[in-house]
């Protein structure tokens, strides 16, 4: 596969929005197995035990194909990893960097570092979980978890999927972790968390040994079982910030997924109070005024 220095994110994101706006899908659930048959491309799943990759895109005499892992017990998940390779068939530049041997396997849900596998995963995100749909369900739903299942439900889409659009796109101050086995996956603060200048948490750092989160790592089974718990711990305890704030601490299991998702919480902190108000409008227009044109 050919190397790729930058991700571009934004364009990736304005390419699944221009896909939703020329379909008309205005509503949840957003169906990407639907859309891949739209376009004539056969989606099928992997066989049983295959393992090491959550989806692939195959080109076979002129003719796409999709195949799915079910080895997560998630329609959420599998739904992305549709989406992802989805990205792959109509991100420019995908198709002829990671179709070079007429198959390209993907491991989709934000592990890559690859460019071109970022980018996916960012057409995922904002094909299965769009901005505009998703601001109106947060505006409903109370902060934490309950915004992520509520969301989760709403969109048919994987909890850390819907964890990362709830810390993108909701005003509050909020991190989601991805764990596994102690150790930090990926890490996304939300715009009032970034503002308040605490410190990020990088990929393979480990996650507080007192926190709620190591507790389900320490006893694998109660990960399988998608067990949750919740309660206060302090912006220190995560962070090494130096504000004596509160947060609320919510992990889950992911079972067969074998990770932990946590969601922390700052209550009353927004990114109005941190001076992060945006313009909306001004950024729909411009997602408006991009015009991708996808092949056929």
């Amino acid at each position: 596969m050919v190397n790729k220095a930058t991700p571009e994110l934004r364009l990736a994101a304005g390419y699944a929005d221009a896909l939703l706006r020329e379909k008309g899908i205005d509503q949840f659930p957003v169906d990407p197995r639907q859309l891949a048959e739209d376009a004539g491309i056969t989606v099928l799943e992997l066989p049983a035990g295959t393992d090491g990759c959550s989806g692939m895109l195959i080109h076979r005499g002129g003719a796409f194909g999709i195949m799915y892992s079910t080895a997560v017990d998630s329609a959420g998940y599998q739904r992305f990893s549709i989406a992802h390779e989805l990205g792959h068939y109509y991100l420019p530049g995908h198709p002829d960097a990671v179709l070079r041997d007429g198959q390209h396997s993907s491991m989709a849900g934000y592990v890559s570092a690859d460019a071109y596998e970022r980018e996916a995963d960012q057409f995922a995100a904002e094909l299965v979980l769009p901005e505009r749909l998703v601001r109106p369900v947060l505006g409903r739903l109370e902060d934490g978890m309950q915004s992520v299942r509520g969301l989760a439900e709403a969109a048919i889409a994987s909890l850390s999927a819907s964890g990362i659009a709830y810390a993108r796109y909701t005003r509050s101050a909020v991190a989601v972790v991805m764990s596994t086995g102690g150790r930090v996956e990926f890490c996304s603060f939300s715009d009032a968390l970034k503002d308040a200048r605490v410190g990020w948490l990088k990929r393979g750092d480990a996650v507080p040994a007192t926190s709620l989160t190591s507790e389900l790592h320490r006893a694998p089974d109660r990960i399988l079982a998608a067990e949750s718990l919740s309660g206060e711990t302090s912006l220190t305890h995560w962070f090494g910030s130096d504000r004596k704030l509160t947060v609320v601490e919510e992990a889950v299991g992911l079972g067969r997924y074998g990770k932990v998702l946590t969601i922390l919480h700052v209550p009353g902190l927004t990114s109005s109070d941190e001076g992060l108000e945006t313009d909306e409008q001004e950024e729909a227009a411009l997602l408006e005024s991009w015009t991708p044109r996808f092949h056929r």
